[in-house]
């Protein structure tokens, strides 16, 4: 689960972070430790905002199912 802090996320060009690119980071940390996928997540939306403030905050909400 998240807020709309993260796909909302904007750059100072206007640009956002997406749905899709969420996507693509969650997808390819599938599988790793909750605390590991967070970090991947917060990182990327870090690297991808440059040296722009987030316009929202920022939730993310990770729950390890046993199979």
């Amino acid at each position: 689960m998240y807020s709309d802090g993260i796909p909302e996320a904007w750059t100072r060009d206007g640009i956002d972070y997406g749905e899709e690119r969420l996507r693509r980071v969650l997808e390819t940390r599938a599988g790793q430790a909750p605390r590991g996928i967070r970090d991947a997540v917060l990182t990327d939306v870090k690297v991808f905002l440059e040296d722009a403030l987030p316009s929202d905050d920022m939730t993310l909400v990770l729950i390890k199912r046993k199979a």
